[in-house]
Formats: C-alpha cells, structure tokens, sequence
C-alpha cells in the first residue's frame, strides 16, 4: 500500500514540475510578445517624430520671418498712410 503511494505522490511531483514548466514557457511567450509589440511601436513612430520635428522647425523660422515682414510693414507705414491703412483693416497696426 505504501508503495501504490509513493508511486502516486511521484507522479504528483512529475505532473507539478511539468505544469511549472508549462506556465514558465507560457509567461515566457507572454513577455517577448510584450517586449516585441512595444519595440514595433516605437520603430514605427520614431520617422514620424523626426518629420513633425522638422516640420515645426519649419513653421518657427517661416513664423520668424513673417513677424519681420510684419515689422517692416509698420515702419513703412509710418511714412505711407496707404500701407498703415491696410494694416489697420488687418489690424495688425
């Protein structure tokens, strides 16, 4: 009787081993499908963030260049009264 016991408590333990494997393989599965949806995403948007990045450099310098434009205009308007017209319908006198 005791050996049919033994016999039962071994395969427990073979059965508790494989099940930890099982769920260690599983878990293991589980992080690098994690790890690989995190990496794709960051692959895939880091061309993006360099195009707005370049983009914004963009429309500081063109926004530069229009408040100089701009400046230019109501220094000419102080002598022409049809420039500081103009600039006061767009208020920008």
């Amino acid at each position: 009787m005791n050996k049919r016991f033994e016999q039962v408590d071994k395969r427990f333990e073979s059965m508790q081993t494989l099940m930890m494997a099982v769920i260690g393989a599983f878990g293991a599965i589980v992080a690098v499908a994690i790890g690989f949806a995190v990496w794709d995403r960051r692959t895939m948007t880091r061309p993006f963030e360099f195009k707005v990045e370049k983009i914004e450099k963009d429309i500081d310098s063109t926004n530069k260049k229009l408040d100089k434009l701009v400046e230019a205009f109501r220094i000419l308007a102080k002598n022409n009264k049809k420039v500081a017209e103009i600039l006061r319908s767009f208020s920008l006198l």
